[in-house]
């Protein structure tokens, strides 16, 4: 499965920062800044690549922020001071902004939404969507489904995919592809990882680093069939966990649905 990424470039967040103020409307309640605190991605489907790991923020395809008072976007950093209310529930900052060696004063204006935060001034808000999971989020963001071609999950910035063997889609032996941000995966170079799921089925696969955009991929050199080892365990448990060879956790996954989406992807490719 091809994952495209958004590119959210510091032009962008700086004139998104330093557009013209919107004319005031009816006046609403006063948020400081600690009422949209948080970790978010961009929205859209692009966004769900983007990192969720609080280790990369401010970095591109890092996770966004708004910490401790401060606007974190991609490589810029802004204080937020002196809010005050405006239309609705929505509130204004004097934002003061470091980034890329310079330092400006602008306004921000804050406001909540279903799945996140919007941020303006500009024409029409930007949008960042929280990473913590919401009640009205849509359901592809927390169960597995099959798009026609793999079975897909995505999950707090990663995505793990199984597939028809690559290159080759009337194969039966699967393959599999983990996207996501990965600051070390420079391409070509390959990293063995544990896929366990549950407290049962635990084997290391060779993933080959593909880039920083799209992560790892593998061939699953072990158990190549539907039948046995890794793609029954994930059609019949709980929760998939990726760990690197030393024990650190890289990943996580529900593993609902996957049992739908797994067989619809084995009867295609059989």
């Amino acid at each position: 499965m091809a994952i495209q990424l958004i590119r959210v470039t510091t032009v962008a967040i700086l004139a998104m920062l330093s557009a013209p103020a919107l004319a005031e409307d009816h006046v609403g309640t006063v948020q400081g800044a600690d009422y949209f605190e948080g970790l978010y991605r961009p929205a859209g489907a692009d966004g769900a690549t983007w990192s969720c790991n609080s280790q990369f923020i401010g970095q591109d395809r890092g996770a966004l922020a708004i910490l401790d008072g401060y606007l974190e976007g991609l490589e810029n950093r802004c204080k937020l001071s002196n809010p005050s209310a405006i239309d609705g529930d929505r509130t204004e900052f004097e934002a003061t902004c470091s980034g890329e060696g310079s330092s400006y004063t602008t306004t921000v204006i804050l406001g909540r939404t279903a799945d996140g935060i919007s941020l303006g001034p500009v024409e029409d808000d930007v949008r960042w969507l929280s990473c913590e999971p919401q009640s009205n989020a849509s359901a592809d963001g927390n169960r597995w489904r099959f798009d026609g071609s793999s079975a897909v999950i995505l999950h707090e910035g990663l995505a793990f995919s199984v597939a028809c063997e690559m290159f080759n889609p009337s194969a039966t032996y699967p393959t599999a592809t983990l996207a996501g941000y990965c600051p070390m995966c420079l391409g070509g170079d390959s990293e063995s990882l544990v896929l366990q799921v549950d407290d049962g089925f635990s084997q290391a696969y060779e993933f080959e680093k593909a880039n920083n955009a799209v992560g790892w991929v593998s061939e699953l050199d072990y158990y190549p069939t539907w039948f046995q080892g890794l793609v029954p365990s994930l059609m019949s448990g709980s929760r998939l966990v990726i760990t690197s060879r030393y024990g650190d956790e890289v990943a996580e996954f529900p593993l609902a649905g996957s049992s739908v989406a797994l067989t619809a992807l084995r009867d295609q490719c059989r």
